[in-house]
């Protein structure tokens, strides 16, 4: 997957949001490209990230491409024209972790205590 030029700029501040249960409401998985109801206050603060310079992209599953290449890029769209509905702008859609993203909110992360091995 070819990585946006934002997301090598790793002085910058970027958060990675999870989709479902984080910025959509999630029932269960329903297909690709069905996404749930905004989260309202997640995507105020996505919004806030937003206008104080902060990259922001979205993290999912979704994009993995598990179901073939056909099935990732109709996710990837869907949730690009999500995040331009609820959110005011398409963001940055991807399955993998990145070195410029200095958090990640989701979930079903559990913090762990850098170097040390033990969890917050």
């Amino acid at each position: 997957m070819i990585q946006p030029k934002s997301l090598i700029k790793l002085s910058k501040k970027h958060i990675a949001v999870d989709l479902d249960a984080t910025l959509a409401m999630y029932t269960g998985f329903k297909g690709v490209d069905v996404i749930g109801d905004p989260i309202k206050p997640m995507i105020a603060r996505v919004k806030k990230e937003l206008e104080k310079g902060t990259e922001v992209s979205i993290l999912t599953a979704r994009a993995h491409g598990w179901k073939g290449k056909k099935q990732q890029q109709r996710a990837i769209k869907a949730v690009e024209e999500w995040t331009k509905k609820h959110i005011g702008k398409k963001l940055f859609v991807t399955a993998e972790k990145h070195p410029a993203f200095s958090e990640i909110w989701d979930d079903r992360a559990k913090q762990v205590v850098a170097n040390k091995g033990v969890f917050k």
